[in-house]
C-alpha cells in the first residue's frame, strides 16, 4: 500500500484481511519489553524529535494534554507534524513517516491531493471557509453520498463521529422509547430534555459538591447578590419528594 503517493494504491481482498485480523485478535497478546521501549524512546524520540517534544510541552500550558484531538496523543509525547503529502507525514524535526492513521479514515486518497487542494482554494477565494448558511456544495455532496451508498436516503453532516452516534441514539429512542436508564440518563422518547424523576436525586448527589464549590466561587468572583446565585444552592437540598427543580435565572 501507499508506495505511489496515495493512501491506498490498490484495494486488497477484504475477506482475506478480515481473516488475518481475526487470527491476530484470537492469538496471544504480546507486550513490548520494558528495555526495548526504553531504548526506542531514548534513541528515537529523545534523539530525533526534540522539536516535537519542546512544542507539545509548551502546548500543555495552553491546551489540556497539549493537543486538541485525542488521535494526536502519543507516547512519550505527541509528534508535531509540519507537512502532509500523499501517504507521508513529516514532523518539524524533518522525520518522515508512513501515514497509517489517515486522520482516522477520511483521507483515503492521501493527504493534500493537488486536485482536492486546488478545488478547496477556489472555493475559499469565492466564499471563505464558512458562512453558516446553505451552499450548493451541501446539495452536491448529499446527492453524491446517496448515489454511492444506496442505503442512504438522506444525508446530514455533523461535527464528529461522536455527535453522529449521539444523534443516531436519539433518533432510535424517538422510535423505540428509552433504551437505557442509569444514574444520569435522560428521557428523550418524547423529545423532552428533562431528567427522569428517579434520576434527579442521583444526578444532584453526584454533583452536589461541585455545585456548592461553583456557587461559592461565583459569589466570590462576581460579588453577586444572593438572589442571583440562589439557584445553584437550591439544587443541593433536593429531597426524595421529587419536587420540580427551580428554574435557574441567568447570572
Amino acid at each position: 500500500m501507499a508506495y505511489n503517493g496515495f493512501a491506498i494504491d490498490e484495494y486488497v481482498d477484504a475477506e482475506s484481511v478480515i481473516k488475518q485480523l481475526d487470527e491476530l485478535r484470537d492469538g496471544p497478546v504480546y507486550g513490548v519489553k520494558e528495555d526495548a521501549l526504553k531504548n526506542y524512546v531514548e534513541n528515537y524520540f529523545e534523539a530525533k524529535c526534540a522539536g516535537s517534544k519542546a512544542m507539545t510541552t509548551e502546548a500543555k500550558q495552553y491546551i489540556p494534554g497539549g493537543v486538541q484531538h485525542n488521535l494526536a496523543f502519543n507516547y512519550p509525547f505527541p509528534l508535531a507534524i509540519r507537512k502532509a503529502e500523499g501517504a507521508k507525514l513529516y514532523d518539524i524535526d524533518g522525520n518522515e513517516y508512513y501515514d497509517l492513521l489517515q486522520t482516522g479514515g477520511p483521507i483515503v486518497i492521501g493527504s493534500n491531493d493537488p486536485v482536492v487542494r486546488d478545488a478547496v482554494i477556489d472555493l475559499l477565494k469565492d466564499c471563505g471557509p464558512s458562512t453558516g448558511l446553505f451552499h450548493e456544495y451541501e446539495l452536491k455532496l448529499a446527492k453524491k453520498i446517496s448515489e454511492c451508498v444506496p442505503s442512504v436516503d438522506k444525508f446530514r453532516m455533523l461535527g464528529s463521529g461522536t455527535e453522529a452516534c449521539m444523534v443516531a441514539a436519539r433518533i432510535a429512542r424517538l422510535k423505540t422509547g428509552p433504551i437505557m436508564d442509569g444514574p444520569i440518563s435522560w428521557h428523550t422518547a418524547s423529545g423532552s430534555r428533562e431528567p427522569r424523576a428517579s434520576s434527579r436525586e442521583a444526578f444532584l448527589t453526584m454533583y452536589s459538591d461541585t455545585l456548592m464549590s461553583s456557587s461559592r466561587e461565583i459569589s466570590r468572583i462576581s460579588n453577586a447578590s444572593s438572589e442571583e446565585t440562589s439557584w445553584t444552592a437550591a439544587l443541593l437540598p433536593y429531597s426524595s419528594k421529587r419536587s420540580d427543580l427551580r428554574a435557574a435565572p441567568a447570572l
